[in-house]
């Protein structure tokens, strides 16, 4: 029997690149090489490399500071295809801080603020909870860890804490022991496509790349995918602020997640405005606009 049919073309998005919302298990957090192998199915050359520095030479006085930094990798598997995806964060030992000086805050019970100026603009529950001063990627990993272990019962919390200083020097061990507790939940994550534009030296000529991203801010427990599969007005107060939060113009994801804000589909590459030799930038610098239609 001879094969027929058209050879799929390299870079548009014919089914192997995803947008949208993507309820996921957690796989693994910074898995060896033989994990990962596992988890792809493919033979790698190399260990990951997920260990690395922060250096910064302040100008004025030029003295140079030197934290630890980690990129976080979370395997994911995606609960409808088995497709395999990579939610990257990166983690740096210093406090994160805004253009503007302020911090956000981390409580024992995992509770995180917005950029404020000092603890005491901290709401009164949070007070109560031991807070301090978020490194940076911490906000993100609790909102992440958040969402992922939603079968807890966040009122009576006594401890929402992992050992900091062990993760940023490399050692995942806590947080994949969490795989399989009896807090844990499907995660709902936001997949993007991300693009670059390529130049080849020689010749000049101008090629599209796309990738496959995981936007690494906001997230929901995966039983919140409901709100995006039904018609009418959604009246949850925490899906209607992710919702908020992702379409800002501003803030949100400067990837394409696929124009509206919707269940996982296949990407198409014509649909996407930042995949071209000449894309359009709007004088503020925004993000091409991205909507939650229902």
């Amino acid at each position: 029997m001879a094969i027929g049919g058209n050879k799929r073309e390299e870079g548009t998005g014919a089914g192997f690149l995803k947008v949208g919302l993507a309820r996921c298990k957690v796989l693994a957090f910074n898995p060896t090489k033989e994990q990962l192998e596992k988890i792809l199915n493919v033979e790698l050359k190399q260990d990951p490399e997920y260990q690395d520095e922060d250096v910064v030479t302040d100008e004025e006085t030029g003295k140079t500071t030197t934290s630890k930094k980690l990129r976080l990798n979370v395997w994911l598997e995606e609960l409808s295809s088995s497709m395999k995806i990579c939610l990257r964060l990166t983690l740096i030992d210093k406090v994160q801080m805004s253009k503007t000086n302020k911090v956000r805050y981390v409580d024992t019970k995992g509770n995180t603020s917005y950029y404020i100026e000092s603890e005491e603009n901290l709401q009164d529950f949070m007070k109560e909870n031991s807070p301090w001063k978020g490194r940076v990627g911490e906000y993100e990993l609790f909102e992440f860890l958040k969402a992922w272990q939603n079968k807890i019962d966040r009122r009576t919390i006594s401890d929402f804490t992992f050992n900091w200083s062990d993760l940023v020097s490399g050692k995942p061990k806590e947080l994949n022991s969490w795989i399989g507790s009896e807090y844990e939940g499907d995660v709902l994550v936001l997949l993007c496509v991300k693009v670059n534009i390529e130049t080849n030296e020689e010749t000049g000529e101008k090629t599209i790349k796309e990738y496959q991203e995981v936007y690494n801010r906001n997230f929901l427990p995966g039983d919140a995918i409901r709100y995006f599969q039904q018609k009418g007005e959604i009246k949850s107060k925490y899906v209607k602020n992710f919702i908020k939060e992702v379409t800002d113009k501003e803030y949100g994801p400067k990837n394409y997640f696929g124009g509206t804000l919707g269940v996982m589909r296949d990407y198409v590459r014509d649909e996407n405005p930042n995949a071209t030799l000449d894309p359009f930038v709007p004088e503020d610098g925004a993000a091409a606009p991205q909507t939650a239609d229902y």
